[in-house]
């Protein structure tokens, strides 16, 4: 009786063994395997690495055409002009590479479908093709590079001090320092009370170039650093989420 039951036992594991193995077999037919097997392509083609060699090429060759000590300023003046046509340019260096992926992961993906279901190829059929996967390329690329000047002027807007306001304080702190006397003079009479003022005056003055300083040096030396953090975040989000997540969403209904 307990061998029988042992029996029993063993073929109930092993029936659910071979559910979940059927289960874990991929099929395509979910958005996680979609996301899943266009993740394992990418790394196949190493697109990480040769995708932020090219923003770190493409960022540097324009910084080195800067100012030295200067560098920063460009990026604040011209806001997102700079930015756009170093995304610019990354976007038609890597255009080509990314195509081969997506050449590739569009075979591999129709590959993976077909295996679990036979009767799809007449769905597919009806699917959209290669071309239009690349128009979904090129759409995601226009529309990144649309946003991207106003996005980083935000960042720059939430990260740093504007170099006008720097400079304003600057001019403030310096123009207490000059017009001590004067200020002093204005708001109280006597020789020692005026002396008091004139020296709480020079301190906020100091205080102030101090501060405009400290900001000034932050957008000198921050705002490159920024930027290239900036762009590589941006063309991640581009090629990583937003256009993986655009393909799924068009070929979602005929799967």
């Amino acid at each position: 009786m307990k061998m029988c039951r042992k029996k029993i036992l063993c073929a109930f594991l092993l029936v659910m063994l071979c559910v979940a193995v059927a289960d874990a077999s991929p099929t395509g037919n979910s958005k996680g395997e979609f996301m899943s097997l266009y993740a394992s392509e990418w790394r196949l083609f190493n697109l990480n690495y040769r995708l932020f060699t090219l923003i770190d090429k493409e960022f540097d060759t324009h910084v080195k055409s800067m100012t030295f000590g200067a560098k920063g300023l460009p990026f604040i003046v011209n806001k997102g002009a700079f930015v756009e046509e170093i995304f610019s340019g990354v976007l038609t260096k890597f255009h080509k590479d990314y195509e081969e992926f997506l050449k590739h992961f569009n075979a591999q993906y129709l590959k993976v479908l077909q295996a679990s279901n036979k009767s799809i190829s007449e769905k597919l059929s009806k699917a959209p093709t290669l071309a239009d996967v690349l128009a979904i390329q090129r759409e995601g690329e226009r529309n990144m590079l649309d946003v991207i000047g106003a996005k980083f002027s935000e960042r720059l807007d939430n990260r740093l001090m504007t170099p006008y306001t720097a400079g304003a304080l600057l001019i403030i702190g310096l123009a207490l320092i000059i017009l001590r006397h004067p200020i002093a003079a204005s708001v109280a009479s006597g020789t020692p009370v005026i002396k008091r003022i004139k020296a709480v005056i020079v301190i906020a003055g100091l205080v102030i170039i101090a501060f405009g300083t400290y900001q000034f040096s932050r957008i000198l030396f921050m705002t490159t650093n920024i930027t290239r953090e900036f762009l590589n975040e941006q063309v991640r989000a581009l090629y990583v989420s937003d256009l993986p997540n655009s393909l799924w969403n068009v070929v979602e209904p005929y799967i």
